[in-house]
């Protein structure tokens, strides 16, 4: 990553920022599994949860090293010697990486629940029995190998790659909310 001058965007898109998320995300599960022992309508299903964290573990380190360090480092390549403009770190560019990332997630979702071969790479995802936060970052260590390819585009545009990976970042940690059953529809 590149130094920037400023110390949230260099915290966040460093791994003091991915150690701070981490605790984020266990502190959300321990919560999540005291809120299930205070109701009755839902039952937390402790084997399946663990399953789904490990498999999470294991898909997280792969991602890490071929889905997350591969892809940040073309953006950025792009970025540097292919951009249309020089816009920097202002406030559209926010703007843009969100909408960016809402639609390379969309769009690669998509990809992955109507054809095959993507369907096969995204199913283990959708293969807990029960769900909850945990399944969320349930998935197949490639996880939504597309999804890059729809965020590229915007590195041409001259979307800083930080503004990218802390728009990443917070828009996972929202969507860990859509899975668990305590929270109700989100929209």
């Amino acid at each position: 990553m590149l130094e920037t001058s400023n110390p949230f965007i260099d915290f966040m898109a460093g791994p003091s920022g991915f150690w701070l998320l981490f605790g984020l995300y266990l502190t959300m599960i321990a919560a999540e599994r005291i809120a299930y022992a205070f109701q009755t309508r839902h039952r937390y299903d402790t084997a399946d949860a663990r399953g789904s964290f490990f498999t999470s573990v294991l898909s997280s380190l792969i991602s890490m090293a071929i889905l997350a360090i591969v892809p940040i480092a073309l953006y950025a390549w792009l970025h540097a010697e292919f951009r249309l403009m020089s816009p920097g770190f202002v406030w559209w560019t926010w703007i843009a990486a969100f909408i960016a990332h809402d639609l390379a997630y969309y769009l690669a979702h998509r990809i992955g629940h109507r054809t095959g071969f993507f369907w096969a790479i995204h199913h283990p995802h959708h293969s807990s029995e029960k769900i909850n936060l945990t399944t969320a970052s349930r998935g197949f260590p490639f996880g939504d190998p597309l999804q890059p390819f729809f965020i590229y585009p915007w590195a041409l545009l001259g979307i800083p790659v930080e503004v990218i990976v802390i728009v990443t970042i917070f828009k996972n940690l929202w969507g860990i909310f859509n899975h668990t059953p305590l929270v109700g529809k989100l929209g």
